[in-house]
């Protein structure tokens, strides 16, 4: 194996850089026209440092709960870079800045300390929130092929509300 028993990386991974790291492992190339999101991870197995092109990226519509059972506010944003966490609502507003080296339950909010840090990543922030939810995203969120034939469970009086083509002028099945 590439790692050493007993080592410990600080480097932040995902569940999609999984994919990317099998993928890379084995050869196979993903299709040019359907990027991974993630990245290999075999550098940090071996000890190195991982490359991210852009900050980790979550959206919280739901709100998310933190290590101590505390709620944070909610609905929100958030990014990860390197060392930072960053947080803001869907308007772009109530921004938190966290150092994840040192506070791990985010509970000092050091925007205030790091101005610099905090603007960039707040524009970081929209550009990735942008992208996320374009014109495509949003094409993807509300028609998914898999979901057009989908049979109706026995005893459910409604049909299901996927249960056709959504996407204006579609056939209906």
């Amino acid at each position: 194996g590439l790692t050493k028993p007993g080592t410990v990386s600080r480097e932040v991974t995902w569940t999609a850089d999984l994919m990317a790291t099998f993928s890379a492992a084995t050869g196979v190339r993903p299709s040019p026209d359907r990027p991974l999101d993630g990245i290999d991870l075999r550098p940090a197995l071996d000890g190195g440092k991982l490359d991210r092109p852009q900050p980790l990226y979550w959206e919280f519509e739901g709100g998310v709960t933190l290590r101590d059972g505390v709620k944070a506010a909610a609905p929100g944003l958030a990014l990860r870079e390197g060392r930072w966490k960053f947080h803001c609502d869907f308007k772009f507003e109530n921004v938190a800045l966290y150092d994840m080296d040192i506070d791990m339950n985010e509970k000092w909010n050091m925007k205030d300390f790091h101005p610099d840090v905090a603007a960039r990543m707040l524009a970081e922030m929209k550009a990735l929130h942008a992208e996320v939810n374009g014109p495509y995203s949003k094409t993807a969120h509300s028609w998914n092929p898999l979901m057009i034939h989908k049979p109706k469970i026995v005893g459910d009086p409604q049909p299901h509300p996927l249960s056709h083509d959504p996407r204006p002028g579609a056939a209906t099945p």
